[in-house]
């Protein structure tokens, strides 16, 4: 749901607030350097510390900061506190800054020990592709309802003004918090799993480079990281062109987006139960390589179309391949971690998810970067009603062939480099016992 809000900053900051295009490519450019050692810093802080491992568990403290502390920072993020923004840039320039580097530590606070707690709580193959099933359908569900009353809520307050985006960060804080409330008991550690942990933890911890340099010469774990991010860059760079495809180049207004994402929201975990099944059969590799294949297919039309039916006809097909891709990436995820387990002796899923979370926000920056520069070369006019044809040419290289090659570099790189298969992972899984990890 955060994500889904999170997509169309760049239409606000660019279009509603007008900061140029190029101050806003500089300022993810310098958030990208903050990203990348925010993000597997904090995962190493939270596998050193023990604080409040018996008492609370080893996530879950860290998992609720992280939601607060999210919530509130999504509210600066639309909130700027400038009089005459668009005659201000550098003020919004630093504000900008500021506030992504604020939200993407608490998101890293989040992400790192959720994905943690699910690694060693999860155990068994086949219960982390239902298990990747379930996130799917909550994640989808919360996607319905930030596509659904984010452009509801800006238009019936006026899309121009900055009290419209603000009032709806507000609203989604809201229930953020109301999600964590119900979300307590599955995030909480059970007694057996806090001194489980509490044990982990007096083990003798390996060093954080020691950790980085093992985990990054496993070929599995760069083979993912690598399809991971062209994947989240894909993603984010259709969450956060779309909006401009259908103001600019279709000529309608931003509650249109709502129909796509509610769509793409249904039939992801509406097919969910197929993949789990493709996947017990035929292994997570082949199942996740197909989630790029349907990715990357769909992508294509969006180069032609110039009606609303067809915009709706493709998210069905983008659909399917993100279900897809949601089942299959927990399982796959766990595998990458146990297998650097093994190779460590020890468990250190904080920094290698740290890792992950900062290619996933590298992503965001990569879409800022891809979708500014096309803007910039194809003379988009954020300020204009009415665009030329190359600008309009531009947004949908943006959201067609753009990610279409990201994707294909991604998932030929993933099928050479990725060697656990169900066989290796089964090993891997008896290994951890022997281990006691």
């Amino acid at each position: 749901m955060v994500v889904t809000i999170f997509a169309n900053m760049q239409f606000y900051y660019t279009t509603i607030i007008l900061l140029p295009i190029e101050l806003f490519m500089i300022a993810y450019v310098l958030f990208m350097f903050w990203d990348m050692f925010n993000d597997p810093l904090i995962g190493h802080f939270c596998d050193k510390s023990t604080r409040w491992t018996m008492k609370y568990g080893k996530r879950f403290p860290y998992i609720v900061i992280g939601l607060i502390g999210l919530a509130i920072s999504l509210i600066l993020v639309f909130f700027v506190p400038i009089a005459n923004p668009s005659q201000n840039p550098l003020a919004v320039f630093i504000w900008l800054i500021i506030v992504v580097c604020l939200f993407d530590t608490f998101y890293a606070l989040y992400f790192v020990n959720s994905a943690s707690l699910f690694q060693y709580k999860v155990r068994d193959d086949s219960d982390r592709r239902k298990s990747g099933g379930l996130l799917l359908l909550t994640g989808s569900l919360g996607m319905i309802i930030a596509t659904i009353f984010q452009p509801m809520i800006v238009e019936s307050i006026g899309r121009e003004t900055v009290l419209a985006w603000t009032i709806q960060a507000i609203v989604f804080t809201i229930i953020i918090f109301v999600v964590l409330l119900l979300m307590g008991k599955g995030i909480r550690e059970s007694k057996e799993l806090r001194e489980y942990r509490d044990k982990m933890d007096s083990k003798e911890k390996i060093s954080f480079f020691k950790a980085l340099k093992t985990v990054l010469k496993l070929k599995s774990y760069d083979a993912y990281i690598i399809s991971s991010l062209s994947y989240s860059i894909t993603v984010a760079i259709a969450m956060a062109s779309l909006s401009f495809v259908l103001v600019y180049v279709l000529g309608l207004d931003l509650t249109a987006s709502i129909l796509p994402f509610i769509i793409l929201t249904i039939v992801a975990p509406a097919t969910a139960p197929i993949w789990i099944k493709l996947g017990n059969k035929y292994g997570s590799k082949k199942v996740y390589t197909l989630s790029f294949l349907m990715m990357i297919v769909s992508f294509l039309p969006m180069l032609w179309i110039n009606d609303y039916i067809g915009v709706l006809v493709i998210f069905i097909f983008f659909g399917a391949g993100f279900g897809c891709n949601g089942v299959m990436q927990h399982p796959i995820d766990a595998d990458v971690i146990e297998e650097a387990a093994i190779k460590t002796g020890t468990r250190n899923e904080g920094i290698y998810n740290g890792i992950q979370t900062f290619f996933m926000r590298l992503s965001v920056g990569v879409q800022v970067l891809v979708m500014g520069s096309i803007q910039l070369l194809t003379g988009f006019d954020p300020a204009a009603t009415t665009q030329t044809e190359l600008a309009k040419l531009g947004l949908r290289l943006t959201v067609s062939i753009a990610p279409m090659i990201i994707l294909t570099i991604g998932i030929i790189l993933f099928w050479m480099l990725y060697d656990i298969t169900p066989e290796k992972g089964a090993q891997i899984r008896e290994k951890l016992i022997e281990l006691n990890l």
